[in-house]
């Protein structure tokens, strides 16, 4: 029972997330990195790789040294399951540990923990060939 109720939790989450975020003003600036390592988004307690290769749509950080939680939205040329298994590689390298995998379709959501953190990556096909990632994280 306690397995569902953290799993509503965490799509109630991104569901307010996304709907926070599309408030937030669009960068739509393609990402990259000065320093050749992979760009994170939040404080490096519970940072995230961004996409390589990716454009950020929206983000919000609402974090502090402490705790918070942060929210990026990136678009990709790349399909659903190359950007599944991405994510499932580099949050495996970083330590996290995977709570949950599910993909059905063109979509797919990860759920991973990490020391008090918990991050959740969705993963969609939109229109166009394009695929939308929201990376979210939380420190608590």
């Amino acid at each position: 029972m306690k397995r569902i109720v953290v799993r509503t939790l965490g799509i109630q989450s991104i569901i307010a997330s996304a709907l926070i975020l599309s408030a937030c003003t669009s960068n739509k600036q393609p990402l990259s990195s000065d320093s050749g390592s992979t760009p994170t988004i939040g404080q490096s307690f519970f940072s995230l790789p961004l996409y390589p290769g990716s454009t950020e749509n929206r983000s919000m950080d609402m974090s502090n040294k402490k705790s918070g939680t942060a929210t990026v939205v990136l678009q990709t040329d790349d399909g659903t399951e190359q950007v599944s298994q991405y994510y499932q590689d580099q949050l495996k390298r970083s330590g996290w540990k995977l709570a949950g995998v599910m993909q059905i379709d063109r979509m797919s959501t990860i759920e991973a923990q990490k020391n008090s953190s918990s991050a959740s990556v969705v993963i969609a096909g939109v229109p166009g060939g394009k695929t939308t990632i929201t990376l979210s994280t939380m420190m608590m």
